[in-house]
């Protein structure tokens, strides 16, 4: 619904349901406490998770927001270099 508000309405639908199976993908990790997460719910109620990321650990997020910090201050650099060129 929400590719139908914009011109590019095929490259907003791809990127939404990327960022959904990402996210989906990326929960699978994390240490739920209601026993994992349920990917294929209207067909099984199986619950799936790998334990490798405790909810409660902000080590992990707190790398990661770092890491994008000097990856966008890089890039910033990057293309402040190139228009003085």
């Amino acid at each position: 619904m929400i590719a139908l508000f914009f011109k590019e309405r095929k490259t907003v639908f791809l990127f939404v349901i990327s960022g959904a199976l990402t996210h989906y993908a990326l929960d699978v990790f994390l240490v739920n406490l209601n026993g994992g997460m349920s990917l294929i719910f209207p067909f099984s109620w199986e619950k799936l998770e790998f334990w490798f990321i405790p909810v409660d650990d902000y080590n992990l997020t707190i790398l990661a927001i770092i890491l994008a910090l000097i990856v966008y201050g890089d890039s910033k650099i990057v293309e402040r270099h190139a228009d003085s060129n």
